[in-house]
């Protein structure tokens, strides 16, 4: 019971970590709106449901890989990337939405990086915790795709 507790903890304190990035900066909806888009653009509410539902499994995955492998020399290299993972979806939004499409493109393009290796590395030892990472993996591909077009058209 105390296990699962520690679980849920770890879930909230991960998702609230990746949520706060959205809290702190705003998404400017006039910016956007006010680009050039590629075709495939969709709306801004599906932004907040792609990040959402990105912060949720990667929170699941988190918590997995900790209550399943604790801290230890295969996991060591997983919880950076994770981190780093943290780091540039946290910088994205006020870079991207401050007017520098390069540099939000060049953090998720990072971002994108840090979870397709995190993929590698934890399918070698856990294939049916790396599935958790797919839909995130497809969403960072397609939100990179899409922030290099927004970079070439505006």
């Amino acid at each position: 019971m105390l296990q699962k507790k520690i679980n849920i903890l770890r879930f909230a304190v991960i998702l609230g970590l990746y949520l706060l990035a959205g809290f702190l900066f705003n998404a400017d909806r006039l910016f956007y709106e006010g680009l050039n888009k590629p075709l495939l653009a969709p709306p801004m509410v599906v932004y907040l449901i792609g990040f959402l539902a990105m912060s949720v499994l990667i929170s699941v995955f988190f918590t997995w890989l900790i209550d399943k492998y604790g801290y230890n020399t295969k996991t060591k290299f997983s919880y950076l990337l994770i981190f780093l993972n943290y780091i540039f979806i946290f910088i994205f939004q006020p870079l991207f939405f401050g007017n520098n499409l390069y540099l939000g493109f060049a953090a998720m393009l990072f971002a994108f990086t840090a979870i397709f290796i995190l993929f590698i590395e934890t399918f070698l030892y856990n294939k049916r915790l790396s599935y958790l990472l797919l839909p995130v993996l497809l969403w960072l591909a397609y939100l990179t795709y899409l922030c290099l077009q927004l970079y070439l058209l505006n």
